[in-house]
């Protein structure tokens, strides 16, 4: 199943709607670590961001994770061909509590992670084990009307499994990387002309998609194992 896993993630890249999560995504982690940047220059800090980054940006990654993953659930799930946007939203503001919790839980595992040896380092695990936490809330919390009814779902995938999944999201995210720092300089050279901040802003938010491959593919396989109820 896990190939099979894998050629839907191919078929949920395929969709805007993802990348356009993958924006989201940046924006919500990064616009305010460069907002606390820009305030701590304005007040003339020498490291303006030193001292909140330790809690903002696990904050801010565990909400832009959840955003990402509310928004493309339905996509990463093969269910339906859209994005959901207002899914997070309705979570946010419809059961405060319950998403407060949520961004908790996922701040603390990503701490917890982050001192365990090796796989504080493998990010394709951390990616895994963040957004597959938000997944598995998220079919908590749904009332079946965004998501169909199930009759079991067995959430752990065996060793193997997860190793391939560190293994595609690994050179998914080598590929990201490497994304941000080829594609300015090849549109540029196409036109000729100085692409450097066009050629940044369209590889960011595919290179932030690509980083939640391990997701994609995780999500497949529970999608795969999703038979409606009745």
């Amino acid at each position: 199943m896990f190939w099979d896993a894998v050629q839907a993630t191919f078929v949920a890249l395929t969709h805007w709607q993802v990348y356009a999560a993958g924006l989201e995504y940046v924006i919500i982690v990064f616009a305010p670590l460069l907002i606390a940047y820009m305030l701590g220059i304005r007040y003339g800090s020498d490291d303006p961001v030193k001292h909140t980054s330790v809690i903002l940006v696990p904050l801010f990654q565990a909400l832009g994770t959840v955003f990402f993953v509310y928004s493309v659930a339905q996509i990463a799930l093969g269910q339906a061909h859209y994005s959901t946007w207002r899914i997070p939203f309705e979570v946010a503001f419809g059961s405060p509590g319950k998403f407060i919790i949520l961004v908790v839980l996922i701040v603390a595992a990503s701490f917890l992670l982050a001192i365990v040896p090796i796989a504080g380092q493998i990010y394709a695990l951390q990616t895994l084990v963040l957004s597959g936490l938000a997944l598995g809330v998220l079919f908590v919390m749904a009332d079946g009307q965004d998501f169909p009814q199930y009759t079991e779902i067995d959430w752990l995938p065996s060793f193997w499994f997860i190793c391939g999944i560190i293994v595609v999201g690994a050179i998914f995210g080598t590929i990201g990387v490497a994304l941000i720092s080829t594609l300015p300089q090849i549109l540029s050279n196409l036109t000729g002309r100085d692409m450097t901040a066009i050629g940044v802003l369209i590889s960011i938010p595919i290179a932030s998609t690509f980083g939640f491959v391990p997701f994609f593919i995780y999500a497949a396989w529970i999608g795969l194992q999703i038979t409606p109820a009745g």
